[in-house]
C-alpha cells in the first residue's frame, strides 16, 4: 500500500491542515480576547475622560465659591472700613458676626468639595493601577499561551516528519534492506 507524502494517513486522529483545527481555534480565541481587551480599554478611557470632566466641573465650582468668598471678604472689609454708615455698635457686631458665619460656611463647603475631589482622584488612580496590572497579567498569559502553542506545533511538525520518514523507510525495512 504505497501512498504519496501528501496523503499521510492520520493514525493519531490529528486534524492536519483542517481549517477548524484546535490551533486556528486558539488563534481565533486569542484575537477575540485581544479585541475584547481593546474594547474594555476604550470603555475605561471613556469613563476616565468623563470623570476628568466631572473633576473640571468641580474645580470650576470651587473657583466660583472662592470668588464668592473673596467678594464676601471684601464686603466685610468694606463694612469695617466704612465708618460713615450710621450703625450702632451692636448692629455692626451683629452684621459682622453674620458675615463671619457665612464665610465659615463657605470655607467648609470648599473644604468638603476639595476633599471629595481628592478622594475621587485617588480612587481613579488606584483603579487605573489595578486595571494596568490586570492588563499586564493578561498580556503575560497570552504570551505564555503563544509560546506553548508554538511548542506544540513544533512537536506536531516533528512528529509528522518522523511519521513521513518512517513510512518512506517502511517498504525498505519490510523487504529486508
Amino acid at each position: 500500500m504505497s501512498k504519496s507524502q501528501g496523503n499521510v494517513p492520520n493514525r493519531l486522529s490529528l486534524n492536519y491542515g483542517n481549517k477548524s483545527s484546535k490551533a486556528s481555534k486558539v488563534n481565533e480565541t486569542q484575537s477575540s480576547t485581544a479585541q475584547k481587551m481593546q474594547d474594555k480599554i476604550k470603555e475605561l478611557e471613556r469613563r476616565l475622560e468623563e470623570q476628568f470632566n466631572q473633576g473640571e466641573k468641580m474645580q470650576d465650582n470651587i473657583k466660583g465659591l472662592e470668588r464668592r468668598l473673596e467678594e464676601q471678604f471684601n464686603q466685610k472689609e468694606q463694612c469695617n472700613q466704612n465708618e460713615s454708615i450710621p450703625k450702632t455698635r451692636d448692629q455692626k457686631s451683629e452684621y459682622c458676626n453674620s458675615q463671619t458665619k457665612k464665610l465659615d460656611e463657605t470655607v467648609k463647603k470648599l473644604a468638603t468639595l476639595a476633599s471629595q475631589l481628592k478622594d475621587r482622584i485617588d480612587e481613579d488612580s488606584q483603579r487605573q493601577d489595578r486595571e494596568r496590572e490586570a492588563q499586564d497579567k493578561i498580556q503575560d498569559v497570552q504570551s505564555a499561551m503563544q509560546k506553548i502553542l508554538a511548542t506544540i506545533m513544533e512537536q506536531q511538525h516533528k512528529h509528522i516528519s518522523d511519521m513521513i520518514e518512517f513510512q518512506i523507510q517502511l517498504p525498505a525495512m519490510t523487504r529486508g534492506e
